[in-house]
């Protein structure tokens, strides 16, 4: 037993073995076309990343910009003539600052695919059509064009003898101008709740509203399935905007009489507070 107990330890000594050293020519790995290509590779990755953690900040910027403008242009429900005026030449500032920030993100696109980084930046593109498009609304009570948009987005050389930063162009893809129109709608239903509480706004400002709502939403069902993807996700929250701007307009024009304008806009309030609870409760 104490033999055949040493032969395997003999086995498994051989088993256990020292691997063999194998000299490694690390000169000769450098200088291997395989490894020159990876190197290549990462160091064409690392830009990409980086360059995308750059455009991503500058999107949330954009976004963060574009928000406060919306915010400033809501004052225009409860103020009119020259008060009015002023919140839109405001507004016209914050805007301007916008444009900055996306000049940044033409300059970093310069010379790119689009297409590679635009889920970095279509968050904020989406929120600047919206708010943009909000101001031309309540200047011109019509709807901006891609075309318009577009033609703020084209940056002209800056700096001395235009030798600081080059010209840049950002063309706004499609599909963030539809979806930027698609969030108008809710800002547009706000402004028809508030100023139905507003005594000194045009009586005819909620139905103005809700028609040019239902116009947009009738545009949206014609695209069908051949719009952007999420825009099946914001079609439903359209909807529902439209909802609540007739269920005003219907308490302004039949019981305009019985109530103050200011308990109108609080019974739309407590109604569709009420059907907000029935769905969550079925």
């Amino acid at each position: 037993m104490s033999k055949a107990g040493s032969c395997w330890k003999r086995k498994g000594e051989q088993f256990h073995s020292r691997p063999r050293r194998i000299n490694v020519d690390e000169a000769a790995i450098a200088a291997s076309p395989i490894i020159q290509a990876f190197e290549g590779f990462q160091l064409e990755l690392d830009t990409r990343y980086d360059k995308h953690e750059r455009l991503v900040k500058l999107g949330r910027d954009v976004t963060i910009e574009s928000k406060r403008a919306i915010f400033l242009l809501h004052r225009c429900s409860t103020t009119s003539g020259s008060a009015e005026e002023e919140v839109l030449t405001e507004s016209d500032a914050k805007l301007a600052a916008v444009r900055l920030k996306i000049r940044d993100i033409a300059l970093e696109l310069q010379g790119e695919d689009l297409n590679q980084y635009h889920r970095a930046i279509s968050p904020g593109l989406q929120e600047y059509v919206e708010a943009v498009s909000f101001q031309h609304f309540l200047r011109t009570h019509k709807l901006i064009g891609l075309e318009e948009v577009n033609s703020h987005l084209e940056f002209p050389p800056k700096g001395p003898d235009s030798g600081q930063e080059p010209a840049a162009k950002l063309p706004l893809p499609l599909p963030d101008y539809i979806l930027g129109v698609a969030d108008l709608t809710g800002e547009l239903m706000r402004v028809c709740i508030m100023s139905m509480g507003c005594g000194s706004a045009d009586p005819d400002t909620p139905f103005r509203l809700c028609q040019f709502v239902r116009t947009v939403y009738d545009g949206f069902c014609i695209l069908g399935n051949s719009g952007p993807h999420e825009l099946s996700r914001k079609l439903p929250v359209l909807r529902q905007s439209l909802f609540k701007m007739e269920d005003a307009c219907y308490a302004l024009r039949v019981r305009g009489s019985e109530f103050p304008r200011h308990v109108l806009a609080d019974m739309v309030s407590l109604h569709e507070r009420d059907k907000h609870d029935e769905r969550d409760a079925a």
